[in-house]
């Protein structure tokens, strides 16, 4: 059974408009178990009464000392909370844990399509597979919104960015991105999608008629983060079966095409 790790608080800092960068000092050498699209779930500090543990998807990870990235959006007392934790303090969380994102078998191109906070946990893909070359579509509400472009940048090899405002990038929605990509691009061998749910059902049309491993994650709220209490459930449909899945467990990271959204 995983039980609590005790991380001390490395840095806490914004980094966009309601956006926070959270550095944890953990133990080094776990390459194989901090993997792209798993998530660890956070005890809030100081609030006894919140009862219930946050899932935050991991950012990166820095294998040589130890240092666990997360980036959270502050959208509730919990996350409000996080932000007033300081270098020294410490945080306790159980995790890694979730299923990860799938690399099939000779895979050498790749497309991250993120928006919003879903940019986060895309960003740790070409990072742990830098014999992949990837590209990326991020969408943002506007400027004030965007984090870790040049990351991104850094790491992809093509990076279109997408702001609903124009404020940054160009003016529209990753939508609109993607359809031009798959028009014009026919190299890619796998997408890596993560965002809101209306982002997704946005996305669908154009998902369906892809022809190419699509792997999504999906964001449900949680108790346990370990499969007991069944909180987190989602439909997947295999075989022409809809059942509920464990996002914590099964997922969160599926196939698109078993997912019912």
């Amino acid at each position: 059974m995983p039980c609590d790790i005790i991380c001390p608080v490395l840095k806490n800092e914004r980094i966009a408009d309601d956006i926070m960068l959270l550095w944890l000092d953990v133990d080094a050498g776990k390459k194989d178990e901090y993997q792209p699209g798993r998530f660890v779930h956070m005890k809030i500090p100081n609030r006894p009464d919140l009862i219930l543990r946050r899932p935050i998807s991991i950012n990166g990870y820095d294998n040589v000392v130890g240092r666990l990235e997360l980036v959270y959006q502050v959208k509730g007392q919990g996350t409000e909370q996080l932000v007033d934790c300081q270098p020294g303090d410490t945080i306790a969380l159980i995790g890694p844990l979730g299923k990860g994102y799938p690399v099939p078998r000779g895979t050498k191109r790749a497309l991250l399509v993120g928006g919003g906070i879903g940019c986060a946990p895309l960003k740790m893909l070409p990072a742990c597979h830098p014999d992949i070359q990837f590209d990326a579509i991020l969408g943002f509400r506007n400027r004030d919104c965007i984090y870790q472009l040049e990351d991104f940048q850094t790491l992809c090899e093509d990076v279109i960015l997408m702001t609903d405002d124009g404020s940054a990038g160009e003016k529209g929605f990753v939508t609109d991105a993607l359809q031009r990509y798959l028009q014009s691009d026919n190299r890619t061998d796998v997408l890596y999608v993560c965002g809101p749910p209306p982002m997704y059902k946005a996305l669908k049309p154009i998902l369906d008629t892809v022809d190419k491993p699509i792997y999504i994650s999906l964001e449900e709220r949680m108790g346990c983060g370990m499969g007991a209490c069944v909180v987190c459930t989602c439909k997947i449909k295999r075989d022409g079966v809809v059942e509920n899945r464990r996002v914590c467990v099964e997922g969160p990271v599926f196939p698109y095409e078993e997912v019912v959204l």
